[in-house]
């Protein structure tokens, strides 16, 4: 997924500890979940190295966590 792609993308978690979703862009947001490895998302946007997730819970990761 290009950085300016606006379409939703279905991808997995692949990050042995997990990822954390954040509230916002910034790593120094507040954490609002954690995922599991393995666990399926919907990333709407990417900016940068950061994935705006929909679903199953809104909020951002770091990208390279997801496949």
């Amino acid at each position: 997924m290009r950085d300016d792609q606006s379409t939703i993308d279905v991808r997995v978690v692949h990050s042995k500890k997990g990822v954390i979703v954040r509230r916002g862009a910034s790593t120094d947001t507040a954490e609002v979940a954690r995922l599991e490895w393995g666990a399926a998302v919907r990333v709407a946007r990417v900016e940068g190295a950061r994935a705006l997730l929909a679903q199953p819970t809104a909020g951002w990761v770091t990208e390279r966590l997801l496949r």
